[in-house]
């Protein structure tokens, strides 16, 4: 082989390299595309959090067992609460971050 057939040779190699990594680059993209249309809890909750102008949410810990404030909820209540809350969400706890669980109370109205 002379110094041109290897040139020609090294050219294909290089070409064909940069093709596979064009071709990964797209299947990963079109993969990442599909698992996000498959969470719309995600714009749900942008979109909720958009029309409460400049909310500034607290910084959240990044550890396993996390941080969650409890007001006047006992654990047994806050543990059940963010049992519901993960299987509505189809997703394990130590995927989720809880800030602060409140008990509200609804009083009904009396309609005369």
């Amino acid at each position: 082989m002379n110094i041109v057939d290897c040139t020609i040779l090294a050219g294909i190699g290089i070409l064909t390299v940069f093709a596979v990594l064009f071709v990964l680059s797209i299947f990963i993209r079109l993969i990442s595309f599909t698992v996000n249309l498959q969470n719309p809890w995600k714009k749900h909750a942008k979109a909720s959090l958009s029309g409460h102008g400049n909310l500034q949410l607290p910084a959240i810990p990044n550890t396993s067992c996390g941080l969650c404030r409890q007001y006047q909820v006992d654990d047994h209540t806050a543990a059940m609460v963010m049992a519901i809350v993960a299987e509505e969400m189809n997703l394990p706890l130590n995927e989720i971050t809880f800030i602060s669980i409140r008990e509200v109370c609804l009083q009904e109205e009396n309609h005369i």
